[in-house]
């Protein structure tokens, strides 16, 4: 089929943004800095934000006939917090990608076929942060068990009916991330945008890479 092709304008915004992206995205170690408007508007990923942390709550590992799980927030006291740190918050996966991993009728774990001849497995803790920039847009961020775990800074396998310390730790964590007034926290973020033919979002999706607690 034919086709025309025509010169771009550099004046163009979007001929702007382009560049932009691509220069950070080849030669600059360090990661974008954007407030979260301008995320939402320019669809970047690998950025980072600075945000105020709204909610906080442990994903329900599917299938669970268990209650959802709390949404935690700046009202909830650290007994509260306590309360959903003993409940059903991990899920077993693989070793080395986290995948969760079925069990048979004896009670045995599923292999991950991807990680072949990899078999250990391993507990883990999903969650969802809700934050807000210096505007009005709030998204829920979700967080892989990996950084969660940096963040709650208690290993998910000993928090289960480990020492009072372990849970205590996490909780005032939590807490941390939570408490009146709102602190500002810098997060790394990796966004994935679906759009229609217009550029306009159909979807998108945040998932955490790293958060930075204040110093």
């Amino acid at each position: 089929p034919w086709s025309t092709i025509q010169a771009t304008d550099p004046t163009d915004r979007r001929v702007q943004d382009f560049h932009r992206t691509q220069r950070h995205q080849k030669g600059n170690s360090s990661n974008l800095e954007l407030d979260l408007d301008t995320l939402l508007s320019q669809k970047y990923s690998d950025v980072e934000l600075r945000v105020q942390v709204i909610t906080f709550r442990f994903q329900d590992a599917p299938p669970s006939q268990n209650a959802p799980q709390p949404v935690l927030d700046s009202s909830t006291s650290l007994e509260g917090i306590l309360m959903a740190l003993s409940g059903d918050i991990t899920y077993t996966g693989c070793g080395r990608c986290s995948a969760e991993l079925d069990t048979d009728a004896n009670g045995i774990y599923s292999p991950c076929y991807p990680c072949l001849p990899h078999t250990a497995v391993r507990r883990y803790y999903p969650g969802m942060l809700t934050v807000s920039g210096r505007g009005c847009s709030q998204v829920c961020v979700q967080v892989p068990p990996v950084p969660l775990q940096k963040i709650l800074d208690a290993p998910p396998d000993k928090l289960p009916g480990s020492e009072v310390k372990h849970i205590q730790v996490a909780a005032e964590r939590i807490q941390t991330l939570l408490s009146l007034p709102r602190k500002t926290f810098i997060i790394t973020v990796r966004s994935n945008f679906l759009c229609d033919e217009n550029s306009v979002p159909i979807s998108q999706d945040f998932t955490l890479l790293d958060l930075q607690f204040p110093s």
